[in-house]
């Protein structure tokens, strides 16, 4: 195997010689061996595929291809390299090693690119039942036609499992969840609060985005579902009031500080006096005004 790897660096040709020759002898029964011969026959053909005059661009499987780790061209290809031979490798490798979940994105690749959509899918959703893998779900995204933000638990698995994914799917996805929240299960507002919070507390504390969603949300919540905001910050109340320290609602009111004073209001049991009270009451933009009003006439 180590003079496969160094022939990679240099010539996938003889890459593919090496890997060959090793899994039909003393590697035949390595899974490895198996699903890197799969990998580079299907990377090898894919090189033959772009080369040629005949077929100048590569044929995106993938609907939505930010997900996909890589892409290689669907449809019948006259090349040296076969997929059919890469899947039966890949094959191979996932029956000698069931565990294994490194050569799963690229099994997926190639039936796919056989159109062999539906195989591909069943085989992903049985592995991510199994193992909850960010690789394997981002693979079932990338597959499946409908929008990223319309796929409710996928996202919801997403966002847990990468509490710095993209910014505009988490916007994107938590936006389209607030328009249609009488649509939305108890389970699901519960685990996208959790998403919010988690982000707040792991990314810059100052990125407004997310304190417009807590403000939202804590809002709602406390008057559908107030054990679900209680659940969430009990344990957390104490140290949250960091997040929300007097001479922030003193100074200028800009959108952030409106945000966190609708937050500070349903979290906290704040005194008479407090600025957040003159901060909801005093003037505000348009948009705020908006917002806030938007707010107190979603919870009367």
């Amino acid at each position: 195997m180590e003079r496969f790897f160094v022939a990679l660096d240099s010539n996938y040709d003889d890459a593919y010689a090496i890997i060959l020759a090793f899994s039909t002898d003393t590697g035949s029964k390595l899974a490895m061996a198996h699903g890197f011969l799969g990998i580079i026959i299907a990377c090898l053909r894919e090189l033959e595929v772009r080369r040629t005059n005949a077929f100048t661009a590569c044929a995106h499987v993938f609907k939505h291809s930010e997900f996909a780790q890589f892409a290689i061209s669907g449809g019948e290809q006259k090349t040296k390299y076969s997929l059919t031979n890469a899947e039966r490798h890949l094959e191979r490798a996932l029956e000698l090693d069931p565990e294994c979940d490194f050569f799963v994105p690229f099994h997926a690749q190639v039936l796919v690119a056989l159109g062999k959509t539906e195989h591909a899918t069943h085989m992903l959703e049985q592995r991510y039942i199994k193992d909850k893998n960010i690789v394997v779900l981002r693979m079932l995204m990338s597959l499946d036609p409908r929008d990223v933000v319309e796929q409710t638990d996928r996202m919801l698995d997403y966002l847990e499992l990468d509490p710095f994914a993209l910014e505009k799917y988490f916007i994107g996805f938590i936006t389209r969840c607030i328009d249609h929240w009488a649509q939305l299960s108890i389970e699901t507002i519960s685990r996208l609060f959790l998403i919010i919070i988690d982000r707040i507390e792991r990314g810059d504390p100052l990125e407004t985005d997310k304190w417009k969603y807590m403000a939202h949300f804590t809002s709602q919540l406390r008057t559908d579902y107030p054990h679900v905001v209680g659940s969430a910050m009990d344990e957390r109340v104490q140290w949250w009031h960091m997040y929300f320290d007097w001479p922030q609602f003193t100074g200028t009111v800009n959108d952030l500080v409106v945000y966190k004073a609708v937050c500070a209001l349903q979290l906290f049991d704040l005194e008479q006096g407090h600025p957040v009270y003159n901060v909801l009451s005093g003037e505000l933009t348009d948009n705020q005004a908006t917002f806030v009003n938007s707010i107190q006439t979603s919870t009367d």
